[in-house]
């Protein structure tokens, strides 16, 4: 298992990067509480989520769908995320 904030079990080099980086920066402007409370029925892209500074390669919807990973991590934790990544990724 890797340890958090260690996207190398990703296989697309954009998107582990992208992943890293978002989540270095919701780590250092802990954001973890804020997303762990997120409600899920809202939207990221359209809301003041999409003011956060994440990887600057991000589209409106890769940025949305980043922060749904990291929403996920915040809420089902770490472990869980690599989990259900691996197992997505074997079907």
């Amino acid at each position: 298992m890797s340890k958090p904030g260690d996207f190398s079990f990703v296989e697309d080099k954009l998107l582990r990067e992208t992943y890293e980086y978002d989540y270095k920066v919701i780590s250092r402007l802990e954001k973890w509480g804020n997303l762990k409370n997120h409600n899920p029925n809202e939207h990221f892209m359209f809301s003041s989520w999409g003011n956060l500074q994440l990887h600057p390669a991000h589209s409106g919807a890769s940025h949305a769908m980043s922060l749904r990973c990291m929403e996920q991590i915040a809420k089902n934790g770490w472990e869980n995320f690599v989990k259900d990544k691996s197992a997505k990724k074997e079907t």
